[in-house]
């Protein structure tokens, strides 16, 4: 072979050695690239996993009383408040399968409904207390109107089957303690007392 021939192939060969390892570290440059890629899309999606895991667990905690401030009310969290304070109750469901619990204020009956609950009923955004009232002779509704405009904490209406009611909303969205939702019960006792005497029942 002409020794021109020679180095012709042999920078033919040089050529092709070059390009075939270039290639070879570009393809585990850009594999090494998708990889990093997507491990960091697994992490990042873990962090997510766990952080929501972890707003789920302590929002059951809270709602649990568990920690101070709660920003959610579970049933299991009021039953065990209204036997602290020496209460008696029914825990039972409404029509709609959220937790209600009805129990006495004072000499008259009161039902606590809870609002924006999670799938399990296990904690819930806010609680209403109503107690209804069967009068044989209904009060002028002026005297409804003027406990509703010169009272606080509770409102007075006729409801939807034409008996008296009055109720009082607690949201625990945002934050509250225990504490102040047992200041609540007794707040809305003590209306029910003034709210009979004010329409003389």
């Amino acid at each position: 072979m002409r020794t021109s021939s020679l180095v012709l192939v042999l920078l033919f060969f040089a050529v092709g050695g070059a390009a075939f390892f270039f290639s070879n570290r570009m393809d585990e440059a850009a594999l090494n690239e998708a990889v990093a890629v997507r491990l960091g899309e697994a992490v990042a999606e873990r962090e997510l996993d766990l952080k929501a895991q972890e707003d789920s667990l302590r929002s059951r905690l809270e709602a649990l009383g568990a920690v101070g401030v709660i920003h959610a009310v579970s049933p299991d969290s009021v039953e065990r408040l209204l036997a602290r304070m020496g209460m008696g109750y029914e825990r039972t469901t409404d029509d709609d399968g959220d937790p209600k619990f009805a129990f006495s204020l004072g000499s008259y009956s009161a039902s606590m409904y809870f609002y924006g609950c999670d799938d399990a009923g296990a904690a819930c955004a806010s609680v209403r207390l109503v107690s209804t009232f069967r009068l044989n002779e209904e009060p002028a509704l002026d005297l409804v109107n003027e406990w509703n405009r010169t009272k606080r904490f509770a409102t007075a209406y006729r409801n939807s089957a034409g008996a008296l009611s009055i109720d009082a909303d607690f949201v625990a969205e945002g934050g509250t303690t225990l504490g102040a939702l047992e200041a609540f019960i007794l707040q809305f006792r003590d209306s029910i007392g003034g709210f009979t005497r004010h329409i003389d029942f």
